[in-house]
């Protein structure tokens, strides 16, 4: 969530917790981008976002902060650019950025029946969407952001979506805390009502009020049509499968990246064929 939904936090807290930071971060300083650093030093929003997390105590925050910067350093955030991902994740369109909602907030789409629970793949797709929570909460900055999670055609088969789901609630809650305003599950079917008592419980109880459940009659309470994608109904034209220029064939990226056979990344790619 955006700050909005937090409430006041008072500048003492940012102001010693910044002091508590520049007290401790040097030992970690060959671990932390520099511009990380420097936003630490100038952007409130960043320090708040961690008191928030450690419930405004100062250590815990700092603690939580310096854990957070390693991290994005660890898994090139800043540096990894767009053309390093395969073509084909591009193609597949089973997550992308698009139009803002009616609040005025950018949007992720999940296409969870898009997203297969191939394990020699599984790394990529969870680094694929990192690189796009980086980027659509650095165009946030503190003002929030809108997921949108399409079930439609997902049965029982979204039970092979747990790990993924437990991996993107916990990066969102860790890495990227008080980001997220809403998520918005797009026919949800009610027969993987189990499948919900199991995610819940991986979300904070004070955060479970941002789930919000559509269909095709009520998804544009959210988000008008003209800036949904035609998979749900909208008609916004603007594409929503381009690849970036320079991107790898699923073959290099198999073969080079993942340290994949041949057999295996032609197996990966029949897999995959049906849904490009």
């Amino acid at each position: 969530m955006g700050l909005k939904n937090f409430g006041f936090i008072d500048d003492k807290f940012v102001v010693s917790a910044r002091n508590k930071f520049l007290q401790q971060y040097t030992k970690e300083i060959e671990n932390i981008y520099s511009e990380d650093i420097e936003k630490v030093l100038n952007d409130d929003w960043f320090l708040k976002r961690y008191l928030i997390l450690a419930y405004k105590d100062e250590e815990k925050a700092v603690n939580y902060l310096i854990t957070c910067l390693k991290w994005r350093k660890e898994m090139s955030l800043r540096t990894k650019p767009d053309n390093y991902f395969p073509e084909d994740f591009y193609k597949l369109a089973g997550l992308f950025l698009y139009e803002k909602d009616k609040q005025g907030m950018p949007t992720l789409y999940i296409r969870v029946q898009l997203l297969k629970k191939i394990p020699e793949v599984m790394p990529a797709l969870k680094r694929y969407f990192l690189h796009y929570i980086y980027k659509l909460d650095e165009e946030a900055n503190g003002n929030g952001y809108t997921m949108i999670a399409d079930f439609t055609n997902c049965g029982y088969s979204a039970y092979e979506h747990l790990d993924l789901l437990r991996f993107t609630i916990n990066s969102l809650h860790h890495y990227f805390p008080a980001g997220i305003d809403y998520v918005i599950v797009y026919n949800f079917p009610w027969v993987l009502k189990a499948f919900w008592n199991v995610v819940k419980y991986w979300i904070p109880p004070k955060r479970r009020e941002i789930i919000k459940y559509t269909d095709e009659k009520t998804i544009t309470d959210y988000i008008s049509k003209e800036n949904l994608p035609d998979f749900l109904g909208g008609t916004c034209k603007r594409p929503y499968k381009a690849v970036p220029e320079g991107c790898p064939t699923s073959r290099e990226f198999g073969i080079k990246e993942l340290g994949l056979s041949e057999e295996s990344v032609v197996k990966i790619i029949d897999l995959y064929k049906p849904y490009l």
